[in-house]
């Protein structure tokens, strides 16, 4: 028996996501999504306020999407990456959960917080399956004919241009799964350091559907939309 459980980051999406539609698809006894705020990292990014609360609406509007497939988000909080291994390994044995999915992040302390996670959960006889997802062509894959780095975008984009056809793949859209006797969390309205202020909620609308409106709109206006 598989029960899966699903680590947001920033996709924080349903639909054609990689890590999600691969845990729904493998899993046969439930799947539990997963995530971690992590307010002192968020500041020696320099992550602004607005950041965060558009972030946290966007969870909300996660958990409301979710729980339509029956699967519960739980949040909880650490100060930085480096506190996420355990709380994942945590989360995943007290949800009886052994598989833990995720998509990639590139960056040099995301990329530190997954490999920590990924050794110790497997450590622990948890199963990882990490997703390519962030950008169209995975990072590194791109090179000259010697397998060097580009140092020229124009020949770049040309290489681009063609090999990005074949990553163009959309994922399927999630079953519902079946119930757990598992309560998603409440989603925090702040977390600490992070208040709300000035922060104009109002222009940033969140949610998959206002993504995919924008997105309509600037495909068919690309020189004029806002």
């Amino acid at each position: 028996m598989t029960r899966a459980l699903v680590w947001f980051r920033r996709d924080l999406r349903v639909l054609d996501n990689p890590a999600l539609a691969q845990a729904c698809a493998t899993a046969n006894d439930g799947v539990v999504a997963a995530f971690i705020t992590t307010p002192a990292q968020w500041k020696t990014h320099h992550d602004a306020p607005v950041k965060v609360d558009f972030w946290l609406r966007n969870l909300a509007c996660l958990s409301d999407s979710l729980a339509k497939l029956n699967i519960p988000l739980l949040v909880e909080s650490r100060p930085n990456f480096a506190e996420c291994p355990k709380a994942i390994l945590n989360l995943a044995k007290a949800r009886g959960c052994n598989a833990v999915y995720l998509n990639r992040e590139y960056e040099v302390n995301e990329r530190q917080r997954d490999d920590d996670t990924e050794t110790l959960l497997k450590e622990n006889g948890i199963a990882v399956h990490r997703f390519h997802d962030r950008v169209v062509v995975p990072p590194r894959q791109i090179r000259t004919r010697e397998g060097k780095f580009y140092s020229v975008f124009t020949p770049y984009r040309r290489v681009w241009d063609t090999v990005m056809k074949d990553h163009l793949n959309v994922s399927d859209k999630p079953a519902r799964q079946k119930r757990l006797d598992i309560q998603p969390s409440k989603i925090p309205d702040t977390v600490t350091g992070y208040g709300i202020g000035d922060v104009r909620s109002d222009l940033w609308p969140c949610g998959e559907a206002e993504a995919g409106r924008r997105l309509a709109g600037f495909c068919k206006y690309p020189m004029q939309y806002d």
